[in-house]
């Protein structure tokens, strides 16, 4: 299964370019909360080998419970009025046990990231630059005043990077068939004629929805599997 996963991640290059994006800058945003350095304190999760303290825990949670507050102030509306601290809690530790379960699986497929690799990721945050260049003496001060040290920042980028690679291998290794290709065709001839044309969904973005729906299942699926087959324990206790 591994090999077909990696022959599948050679044919199409270029659809998810933009998901993995959206992954890496989702869990950056939140670096000055949540580091992975040495275990500290009590564990509150095991996942395989691997450990989530309870600082990377209360780290997560503040982080998470900071982005909800401020979307309960830009949309007074929104249903994340009704998140409670149990949801939140709840959320932050699923997110730790989830990067770990990618890691692992990582680890499985014998991937890796370059110091190479890490370092052209880092040098990509606007947050580290100064007119226009990589400042090193910024990215020592920005990492201060979020609490983080370069080796544990360094550290979370790598084991983010290892998530995204697994995520890109198993999503490129999903096609649509000759029938989901059909029903794409049979929505687009569906539209109302004499309409806007610029308001009307082309061939093109109804096959990449199609794909992207198809995707997004398969590495939901996957990880179930994985979370199925990786002892995972939780210290509520230490919670």
């Amino acid at each position: 299964m591994i090999r077909l996963i990696r022959e599948g991640s050679q044919k199409y290059p270029w659809i998810l370019a933009g998901i993995v994006a959206v992954i890496v800058v989702t869990f950056v945003i939140g670096m000055g909360w949540f580091g992975y350095g040495a275990v500290q304190g009590d564990k509150v999760a095991t996942v395989g080998e691997h450990t989530i303290s309870r600082d990377e825990f209360r780290r997560m949670y503040q982080f998470l419970d900071q982005t909800y507050r401020q979307n309960q102030q830009n949309n007074p509306q929104s249903q994340q009025n009704d998140i409670d601290d149990e949801q939140i809690r709840k959320a932050a530790l699923d997110r730790l046990i989830t990067i770990r379960v990618w890691n692992l699986a990582a680890e499985d497929m014998g991937l890796t990231v370059t110091p190479a690799e890490l370092r052209a990721n880092i040098l990509t945050f606007n947050e580290f630059q100064q007119d226009g260049a990589f400042d090193p003496d910024r990215y020592r001060q920005i990492l201060t005043r979020n609490h983080l040290t370069p080796a544990l920042f360094e550290t979370l980028q790598r084991r983010q990077l290892l998530a995204d690679k697994v995520q890109t291998i198993i999503q490129e290794s999903v096609a649509l068939t000759p029938a989901e290709l059909a029903d794409a065709g049979s929505l687009l001839a569906g539209q109302p004629a004499g309409g806007d044309p610029s308001s009307g969904l082309s061939r093109d973005l109804i096959i990449q929805s199609f794909l992207f729906q198809k995707r997004q299942r398969a590495l939901e699926a996957y990880l179930i599997s994985l979370k199925s087959t990786i002892p995972i324990q939780i210290h509520r206790e230490n919670l």
